[in-house]
């Protein structure tokens, strides 16, 4: 990102600017990723279908035991 070094405040001046310019002037437009295409190859390919669900079912086994976790924390703690 570009800024103007006119805008910016510097240790040298005894006035400092009270507002700053700072509006990037040059973007790069670099795509990451899979562009929509690419990504409906693999959206019913049985291996990533497999790796979906199975990533879907553990955050949901992991939530369902923290927050049993926390309930039986609580639950001994009152005994």
């Amino acid at each position: 990102m570009f800024v103007d070094s006119d805008s910016m405040p510097s240790s040298e001046c005894e006035k400092i600017p009270r507002s700053y310019n700072l509006e990037a002037t040059e973007f790069s437009e670099q795509v990451v990723g899979l562009t929509e295409e690419q990504l409906k190859m693999y959206r019913n390919n049985p291996f990533w279908r497999t790796i979906r669900y199975a990533v879907f079912g553990a955050f949901w086994g992991v939530f369902a035991a923290m927050l049993g976790g926390a309930i039986a924390i609580v639950l001994i703690a009152k005994l």
